[in-house]
């Protein structure tokens, strides 16, 4: 019994040193492209543009490991047999309702059946499709989403 006990927290320890140096990475190109930009010299707005697309992309990546972690927790925590169907449609409402606010000046609507499900931990879901406009993306030109 205290063997698996031991393997178990090994593998944790394991687990979080590799998601520790996973996150590390983007950081430390996070703080090298803000520190290069930050400081007082000239500003090549070609190398500014640039720099920026790659705080974005390892944002993007380290917000990916994030909810690969998240959800590894969830299966942890819940397991497989806490997923559920999840109605999207009023979701995706909410969520239109929240670009309206973000864009007034843009015209929004929606087309979709009136049940929409998806196959998953409910709560995630539910994050996953209502932080779809807090993601500071914004609508190119007004369209029609089927």
């Amino acid at each position: 019994m205290i063997d698996a006990i031991q393997a178990t927290e090994d593998r944790m320890r394991r687990f979080v040193a590799d998601a520790s140096h996973e996150l590390r990475t983007p950081l430390t190109t996070l703080r090298g492209y803000s520190a290069l930009y930050s400081s007082d010299g000239p500003v090549d707005t070609d190398g500014v543009q640039d720099a920026m697309r790659r705080i974005n992309d390892e944002a993007r990546r380290m917000a990916g490991i994030v909810e690969v972690l998240l959800g590894l927790n969830d299966l942890d925590e819940h397991g497989i047999a806490d997923r559920e169907l999840v109605d999207v449609v009023p979701l995706v409402a909410a969520v239109v309702d929240d670009l309206h606010v973000i864009q007034p000046e843009r015209c929004i609507s929606v087309e979709m059946p009136s049940f929409i499900c998806a196959a998953g931990v409910s709560v995630r879901v539910v994050q996953a499709v209502l932080s779809c406009p807090g993601r500071g993306e914004s609508i190119p030109h007004p369209r029609r989403v089927r």
